[in-house]
């Protein structure tokens, strides 16, 4: 689970850093890199579906 973790936060960093800029307005609950992180994370071999 520790690989996991690493790979997901290098994953996060990396696409922060591309997306980076926030937008104005109020705080969104989920940043666009939280969003695309856990789209990405999601396509990963066996992590194909919601619950896992």
């Amino acid at each position: 689970m520790n690989d996991l973790d690493a790979l997901l936060t290098a994953l996060y960093v990396e696409i922060d850093d591309e997306i980076g800029c926030p937008m104005a307005g109020p705080p969104p609950r989920l940043t666009d890199s939280e969003l695309v992180c856990l789209a990405v994370a999601q396509a990963m071999p066996g992590f194909a579906s919601e619950p896992r």
